[in-house]
């Protein structure tokens, strides 16, 4: 049977959310104004329908949210996120607060719908680290913390107290259950209460800042997506950038370098150079 997306108009109508569509109106909506639609999509056509935007590449799923290439009703590319995590929202939350500063440009965003600007970029951090460009990777990663970090007053200005998770509260179940968890766990859950103490103002955190989530946006230079919405120390920021790291470096920046930096970082990290002077 073919339904068209007028369905989910009706709803918008009634002051609905497209997403909390009923599953079997979701299985009969085999076709909108784009064309077929995968019955598994319904909620994606409609907001798709409702902003006026067109597919312009392969979809692909997450565990946290549905992506979609898309060029909106001017022709412009960009990128449609349909978030599934409450994770996801909250990071939405603070790219809207961040404002297309060190990190990509909220274009438009509604409920767990989010429009942004698309990297057009040909650079990749992950190909370059592979290439042996490691140095110049790990010094693009840690300019675009800086560049968030330096951003906190303002996003704080704009974001209620809700939109960004403490790290202290991240760890909370670490906390709880390390002794029952074995002892790499139980000197983890110490290391971090010891750097979660000090006494150091606290920046708003990306939260996953690794090669992946930093892309090119050509002439916008190196961006951060798909922020997690923390708030911490600085130094905490050092773990991520490690944690995908295959050789050996001493690039950080002065501001990076000291045992705080270094203790966040993966265990192999002190070893390979990652956070030492």
């Amino acid at each position: 049977m073919r339904v068209p997306c007028r369905i989910a108009a009706r709803y918008w109508a009634d002051g609905c959310d497209p997403t909390a569509l009923p599953v079997p109106v979701a299985r009969r909506a085999r076709v909108s104004d784009l064309g077929p639609v995968d019955p598994g999509h319904a909620r994606e056509a409609a907001w798709l329908t409702r902003w006026r935007l067109r597919p312009d590449g392969d979809a692909w799923t997450t565990h946290s949210s549905r992506l979609v290439p898309v060029l909106t009703a001017d022709g412009t590319p960009a990128m449609f996120n349909l978030a599934h995590e409450t994770e996801e929202a909250r990071g939405a939350a603070l790219l809207v607060a961040l404002d297309g500063h060190g990190a990509a440009r909220v274009l438009r965003r509604e409920r767990r719908a989010l429009l942004l600007e698309r990297a057009a970029g040909q650079r990749d951090l992950v190909r370059a680290v592979r290439a042996g460009d490691d140095d110049d990777a790990t010094r693009t990663l840690c300019a675009v913390a800086d560049t968030l970090h330096a951003r906190t007053d303002r996003v704080l200005e704009r974001l209620a107290a809700s939109d960004l998770v403490p790290l202290e509260t991240w760890f909370g179940q670490l906390f709880a259950q390390a002794d029952g968890l074995g002892p790499l766990h139980r000197a983890g859950a110490d290391l971090a209460r010891r750097l979660l103490d000090e006494r150091r103002t606290p920046v708003i955190l990306h939260g996953d800042l690794h090669h992946g989530n930093v892309l090119d946006f050509g002439e916008r230079g190196w961006l951060a997506i798909d922020p997690k919405g923390f708030s911490a120390t600085p130094s905490s920021t050092c773990a991520t950038c490690c944690a995908t790291r295959r050789t050996s470096v001493r690039s950080f920046p002065d501001g990076w370098r000291g045992s705080s930096r270094s203790s966040w970082g993966p265990r192999g990290s002190r070893r390979d150079g990652c956070g030492t002077g």
